[in-house]
């Protein structure tokens, strides 16, 4: 049974895939956080989450970039959500 345990041990070490017993992700991926190792959805690539979001203030027509989507308010007034930043607009 230990070598059992050990073998177990060193394979979750060694793991490359997203596996239930180990959690790990595949090569290119990371851990979401605040997730359960194994589960649906607990694994992305690797950068995916720096998306940039804009929005836009209807009175001025001044442009804010946002990480997170969400309600947003400047002087009083609800910004409108424009769609995801370009690259070229960060």
């Amino acid at each position: 049974m230990k070598k059992y345990v050990e073998a177990l041990k060193q394979y979750a070490k060694d793991a490359t895939t997203s596996d239930a017993k180990t959690g790990a992700c595949w090569e290119g991926y990371e851990r979401v956080p605040n997730t359960k190792k194994g589960e649906p959805g607990s694994c992305r690539k690797i950068g995916s989450s720096k998306a940039d979001y804009k929005y836009e203030n209807p009175k001025t027509g001044e442009i804010f970039i946002y990480s997170r989507k969400g309600p947003y308010k400047k002087d009083g007034v609800y910004l409108v959500y424009k769609g995801i930043a370009e690259e070229t607009e960060l």
